[in-house]
């Protein structure tokens, strides 16, 4: 995968050599190479506007469930694979690209435990007027007031 497409920077997030798909077995190899260079938000933002190719949500479906997929682009569950034929716009992306960086700061807050996670995002919380994390998951407005949730827990302003 390229470094210069917005599937290289998601797949660097979600998939990181720290974070294999659950059930993938892993190999460690260690190859010494350049350090890779971090993308300026400008870049993303380039990347955003070019859209991502919808086949890559079947790998994002690998880490996050299809459901908040699927919500998150204003779809049903069940005819969420009309995307993977057809490149998704640059709303489409950038709520993609947005939703997999919340998704990162879960997996690092949860130290990676998926299990900890669903749960998290299923117990209603009376800091969020006793919603569920993952009903604000699909909105950008949503996901900012999780990230702001995530803050206040790691450094102790509520849990």
């Amino acid at each position: 995968m390229s470094a210069n497409t917005i599937e290289s920077v998601i797949e660097s997030r979600v998939f990181g050599s720290s974070r294999p798909a659950t059930g993938d077995a892993v190999e460690i190899t260690v190859v010494r190479s350049a350090p890779t260079k971090l993308l300026t938000s400008i870049e993303i933002a380039r990347l955003v506007h070019k859209g991502m190719d919808g086949a890559y949500l079947q790998r994002l479906c690998e880490r996050i469930p299809r459901k908040i997929l699927a919500d998150t682009l204003g779809a049903e569950a069940s005819n969420f694979s009309k995307f993977y034929k057809r490149t998704l716009s640059k709303v489409q992306t950038d709520e993609i690209n947005d939703l997999t960086l919340v998704w990162s700061e879960l997996c690092d807050f949860f130290d990676d435990d998926d299990e900890l996670i669903d749960e998290w995002l299923k117990t209603p919380a009376p800091a969020l007027s006793g919603a569920e994390p993952i009903e604000l998951l699909s909105t950008i407005v949503g996901r900012q007031t999780l990230r702001k949730s995530l803050d206040a827990m790691r450094y102790g302003e509520f849990a």
